[in-house]
């Protein structure tokens, strides 16, 4: 099973780097997964965001990477990310083997 996914994954990553060598225009290219990570970040980004906005304070953005960080290594509830990721992980797939 582990030998499926890396010559799937091997697969997918000759097929990527294919697209993106013979790209003509940005139009064709084939967006990447996501990791859960990044979709962590995005909503608690926007979170942060409006409630610094709303308040008038003024954090730096190095310091809200941080404070998100320290709270991403204590996140119990990541499956809901992880899920995110795994359906982002098909999208990707489908993307490239229908384009390319």
């Amino acid at each position: 099973m582990d030998n499926y996914k890396l010559t799937k994954r091997s697969k997918l990553r000759e097929l990527y780097k294919k697209a993106i060598e013979n790209r003509k225009n940005a139009q064709g290219i084939v967006k990447r997964q996501r990791s859960a990570y990044n979709y962590y970040i995005q909503e608690l980004l926007t979170k942060k965001w409006a409630t610094v906005k709303q308040n008038g304070e003024k954090l730096l953005s190095k310091e809200m990477f941080k404070i998100i960080a320290s709270q991403w290594k204590d996140t119990e509830n990541m499956t809901r990310y992880n899920k995110l990721h795994i359906k982002d992980g098909r999208r990707f797939e489908s993307d490239i083997e229908r384009y390319y």
